[in-house]
């Protein structure tokens, strides 16, 4: 539970720091749409609160926004397909999907 905690504020703390320094040159706001899960469980409610924190940025020009979704492997999916710019998910499922075992046998996701 401290690691899941850690790393959901460890999370946070980048985009919001990424968020905060982004260039003010820039006027035209920017969209980013993060991965969750089912409305009911955890994934969800960690990214509705992540974008939550982010829209009150109001100098930040970014704009986020937090879909529920199937889970891991369908936020990696997405990451990979360009639907999504960032996701939640398990680490051993991020495991599987760099090194290409398990549901993503064969297809491994280096970039990830």
């Amino acid at each position: 539970m401290k690691r899941h905690v850690f790393s959901t504020a460890a999370f946070s703390g980048a985009l919001i720091a990424a968020a905060t320094f982004a260039s003010p040159a820039v006027a035209q706001e920017r969209f980013i749409t993060i991965g969750t899960g089912g409305q009911t469980g955890v994934y969800y409610v960690v990214g509705q609160s992540i974008c939550r924190l982010v829209n009150r940025l109001e100098d930040a020009d970014i704009k986020c926004n937090a879909p529920s979704t199937g889970g891991s492997v369908a936020n990696i999916n997405g990451i990979k397909s360009g639907e999504l710019d960032m996701g939640v998910a398990q680490s051993d499922v991020q495991y599987q999907a760099y090194n290409g075992t398990g549901n993503f046998e064969g297809e491994a996701y280096e970039d990830l």
